[in-house]
């Protein structure tokens, strides 16, 4: 029974083989950490063929692991999934649900990386990536609220108007759990602030960052955090966006800042800022544009030289390199319809930096 708090639910090492099994999604939605989407529309051909719930277990120091002697699969990461997979006459697809917490979820399709991308609609304000996906698949990908969701293409081919459908269709099976999961910040939800795991070094997103270091953790707190010598900024009340969670990476010497800033719907807008004093950190200046495939400019920010990148004017992402008042400020966005040039610059304009 769903209370007004979220409880992870976890599988203990010796339970591992039990890890990944078939539920329905109903059934599988109180041991997830983010709200289980199911299509409305599916094209007259297309049935569901399978339902797998994949459960969280995350590796312990246990010898075994460390040698490798693990079940097959046994990740060093193993977050929580939900997988339905879909066929039809001479065609299959497959739709993967999470909550992407490894980083920031690079241009909000991080299976689509280094590839050409095009958007189509989504649940609104959402919008759906179409392009090639990490195995090489035609896919597409959302992030709808907190959920994302990822579709690869097995078999056949699925027009772009069938794709929006799709995606713009999906909805909650728990309208309840869905509420739940909405009201707790990211420090609360994410795999990274319960378990002692180094970070995981992935694309951010349109400016080359990363973190590499295998020794590295990474600490989340709901909320506002101290962080002496990195001054922090605040949105504009008025944008609509509050700060949700803070993140501390690095050291002493080189420590980053992360702040994350959502919106409605279901906190799924989202402004990050990545901070460091100075150069003590990884965000370089001048920045360095990342391989994925974007346009970019560099401008005049409140009287200051500021690296803009994006891959849509009218959704987004938009992300910015700049500094302030002795702090290197690396933002990024999610994309939505309404993040478009002039909503990104006038946010950015009114960042209260005092």
């Amino acid at each position: 029974m769903w209370t007004a708090t979220y409880e992870p639910f976890v599988v203990p090492l010796e339970d591992a083989g039990t890890r990944i099994r078939p539920v329905a999604a109903e059934a599988a939605q109180p041991m997830l950490n983010f709200p289980v989407l199911r299509p409305r529309y599916l094209p007259p051909d297309t049935r569901m063929t399978e339902a797998l719930l994949r459960v969280e277990a995350p590796p312990t120091e246990d010898d075994a692991i460390e040698r490798g002697a693990r079940p097959p699969d046994w990740t060093s990461a193993n977050t929580c999934s939900y997988l339905m997979r879909f066929a039809g006459a001479g065609r299959r697809f497959r739709l993967k649900q999470f909550f992407y917490d490894w980083a920031p979820p690079a241009c909000d399709h991080p299976p689509l990386w280094a590839g050409a991308v095009r958007p189509v609609p989504s649940v609104p304000p959402y919008v759906t990536w179409i392009g090639t996906d990490f195995m090489e698949r035609a896919g597409a990908t959302s992030r709808i609220n907190r959920t994302s969701v990822e579709m690869s293409i097995a078999e056949g081919a699925y027009t772009d108007e069938e794709i929006a459908a799709i995606f713009s269709g999906l909805e909650p099976v728990d309208g309840q759990a869905a509420r739940v999961l909405e009201s707790q910040s990211f420090a609360k939800l994410t795999y990274w602030s319960r378990h002692d795991l180094p970070v995981v070094n992935v694309p951010y997103g349109l400016f080359r960052f990363g973190r590499s270091d295998d020794a590295e953790r990474g600490a989340w707190a709901s909320g506002a955090l101290e962080t002496p010598g990195i001054r922090q900024p605040r949105l504009d009340p008025a944008s609509g966006f509050a700060l949700d969670s803070t993140g501390l990476f690095g050291d002493a010497e080189n420590r980053e800042v992360e702040l994350i800033f959502t919106a409605p719907p279901g906190r799924g807008r989202e402004v990050r800022f990545i901070l460091q004093a100075g150069d003590r950190g990884r965000i370089a200046w001048p920045p360095v544009a990342s391989s994925h495939p974007a346009n970019g400019e560099t401008t005049t920010l409140n009287g200051a030289e500021a690296h803009i990148r994006f891959i849509d004017e009218a959704v987004g992402p938009w992300a910015a390199v700049f500094e302030r008042a002795g702090t290197r400020a690396l933002v990024m966005t999610s994309s939505a319809h309404g993040h478009d040039r002039a909503w990104f610059m006038d946010l950015l304009a009114k960042t209260d930096w005092s």
